[in-house]
């Protein structure tokens, strides 16, 4: 997701867009709210038969995001990579040094939250973070089974390493 249609929509939905967020469906302006992701999508996916996104911020839009997903018809498989919350957290801290711990810790609460919330009855597979990045083998190996489209390791691998900085050390923050 760009952040400019972040920011967007974000700024459609007023003065405190968190908690419209939550109830944007009944933001008088709720349908240009889809129309603009539903662009955004058809924009940035076209006509894809396999898409991945990877956007902390993507939580608070998961509602809307789902909303344009099954409006265009797209086949929706998610993959949830679960870190564990203190890790996160130690993680955004340091890249967002105006954000207190307490933003942090309700950010990612609720997007555990939304995830949670969101993608009940959904086709979902969960994966551990620290699993995806100590043994990516075998991660890769259930989201083969999970998305039979995905080709082999290598090009998998390829693709992931595009999301990971392994020089970062994610599972190994605490």
């Amino acid at each position: 997701m760009n952040v400019q249609l972040f920011g967007t929509i974000k700024n459609l939905c007023g003065e405190s867009p968190e908690r419209a967020l939550v109830n944007w469906r009944t933001l008088s302006n709720c349908d240009e709210l889809v129309a603009r992701v539903k662009q955004h999508l058809q924009n940035f996916v076209g006509d894809a038969r396999l898409i991945g996104l990877k956007q902390p911020g993507m939580c608070d839009l998961l509602p809307l995001y789902l909303q344009a997903i099954d409006d265009l018809g797209y086949r929706l498989k998610i993959v949830v990579a679960l870190r564990n919350p203190k890790e996160a957290v130690a993680s955004r801290l340091k890249l967002m040094k105006h954000e207190t711990f307490d933003q942090v810790m309700t950010c990612a609460a609720n997007a555990y939250f939304s995830i949670l919330k969101y993608t009940k009855g959904r086709d979902v597979l969960v994966v551990d973070y620290e699993d995806l990045l100590g043994d990516p083998r075998e991660t890769v190996s259930r989201l083969r089974v999970f998305i039979p489209e995905l080709s082999s390791y290598e090009q998998v691998e390829e693709r992931l390493s595009e999301f990971l900085d392994r020089d970062l050390k994610h599972n190994n923050t605490w």
